[in-house]
């Protein structure tokens, strides 16, 4: 039975002691796994913007996991955050691509999508370290999502003839405005930090837990409107 129990501990293990160490970033990264299983039972229902939603959280989550791992031996993981902007730019703008109400503004996003990695290849190779916190590409990220979220919920919320609570876009909209205005400065502050006060860095990215598992309970809510096919109706 030692190969079960080194087995666990592998598994298990580097979760535990975060957790220990950060409860509440644990707790965020975890919440994730609430609205992927919503999502992941109705996603012969999903429309396409959601659908990209669900890839964007089920990404974000290997990512961080990833990350876990990654650092079990002390190795140093900043270099997936860097890694990871990009793909998390393209899956948040193809996903707020398919709400919008007019061709054009369609066409906005996938052509910033379509430059973002090239301004992000030019930044790591002249000011940014890949094994450091990002100081620019996270915060440009961070304000093309939130401006895109706030272009999303003003028009949609316009043209709107029912409740806005009552359509996924606003929950995506109001958690991604919640969670990004965070990350736009958490990871240039520390980078600043980690060296002198890295209590102070964990006790920011604890806060970070809060407002990921935020976000996360307004994205399951976006899938929660999804309605269900029942028994009856899927027989048919």
């Amino acid at each position: 039975m030692d190969w079960m129990a080194a087995a666990i501990e592998f598994v298990a293990g580097p979760l535990i002691r975060v957790s220990r160490l950060a409860p509440i970033a644990t707790v965020g990264v975890l919440s994730a796994l609430i609205p992927i299983h919503a999502g992941w039972r109705r996603r012969a229902e999903l429309p396409p913007a959601l659908r990209w939603a669900l890839v964007y959280l089920a990404a974000t989550f290997v990512e961080e996991m990833f990350m876990l791992y990654w650092s079990r031996s002390g190795r140093s993981n900043i270099w997936i955050i860097n890694l990871y902007v990009p793909c998390g730019t393209i899956l948040l703008g193809l996903m707020f691509a398919g709400w919008q109400l007019r061709e054009r503004w369609r066409r906005v996003i996938y052509g910033v999508i379509a430059v973002f990695p090239v301004l992000w290849l030019l930044l790591m190779l002249t000011v940014e370290d890949f094994h450091r916190f990002p100081t620019y590409s996270q915060p440009i990220q961070s304000l093309l999502v939130l401006t895109v979220a706030a272009w999303t919920l003003i028009q949609r919320t316009r043209h709107a003839v029912s409740p806005v609570v009552r359509h996924p876009w606003y929950w995506v909209s109001v958690g991604v405005l919640f969670y990004f205005v965070y990350l736009l400065l958490v990871n240039p502050f520390s980078k600043l930090m980690v060296a002198q006060s890295p209590g102070l860095v964990r006790a920011a990215f604890e806060i970070n837990g809060i407002l990921a598992t935020l976000m996360n309970l307004f994205w399951l809510r976006a899938f929660l409107l999804v309605r269900r096919p029942s028994k009856a109706e899927a027989r048919a």
